[in-house]
């Protein structure tokens, strides 16, 4: 919260944008998106559905599988619609982005990252408060240092971006630090040693031994 405030109060302080264009109203809304908008939602909407419910029901029920059908399908009207000035003036996706190889590479780069961030920070809350034995207030001071460390490497790195023009470099070495880190945070907490390690060694007694 304090986090927050101090964010909201240094945009409206520092933050300057170039004046507002004034014109028609409706020549605004026309720009929008709106079809391709509608699709995305929706398709995101039935992925996230038959995602969630494969996890915690089946990954072969019929409503997960109808959901996840359903978000395929919704994803290539989005992506026709895309495609395709006369339906979209301004497209969200325009195609001379979704068809560039560094761009795509850096969207699923991102996605692939940030996935692994939200796993990463639900799993060690998650161990903090079942294994560790802390409490659900240590357990957020306990994923601190790995927020400060994200922002403060998101700003510095677009600080070095800015001022050497350079990102590939950076993002390689990024992406290696973040793969080195996963894999330490796998060892300390002990799923290694736990449930391969300790599988081989025999530390778990074999269902004859129950």
């Amino acid at each position: 919260m304090p986090f927050a405030v101090l964010a909201i109060i240094l945009v409206g302080t520092q933050l300057h944008l170039p004046s507002i264009e004034s014109g028609d109203l409706k020549a605004k809304l026309r720009r929008i998106d709106f079809t391709g908008a509608f699709f995305l939602i929706f398709a995101i909407f039935t992925f996230l559905l038959g995602a969630d419910r494969g996890g915690n029901v089946s990954w072969t029920d019929r409503y997960t599988l109808g959901a996840l059908i359903t978000s395929v399908v919704l994803f290539a009207f989005f992506g026709f619609v895309e495609m395709h000035p006369a339906v979209a003036n301004e497209p969200i996706a325009p195609k001379r982005v979704m068809v560039n190889s560094s761009h795509v590479a850096s969207f699923l780069a991102n996605f692939f990252r940030e996935a692994c961030l939200m796993a990463l920070v639900f799993f060690m809350a998650l161990w903090f408060q079942a294994v560790a034995g802390k409490s659900a207030s240590e357990a957020g001071l306990g994923l601190l240092p790995g927020i400060i460390g994200s922002v403060c490497g998101g700003v510095g790195g677009g600080y070095i971006m800015k001022k050497s023009g350079k990102y590939y470099t950076l993002s390689l070495i990024t992406a290696i630090m973040m793969v080195i880190g996963n894999a330490s945070i796998v060892f300390f907490t002990g799923a290694y040693t736990i449930s391969v390690l300790g599988a081989t060694v025999g530390e778990f007694p074999s269902p004859h031994q129950t």
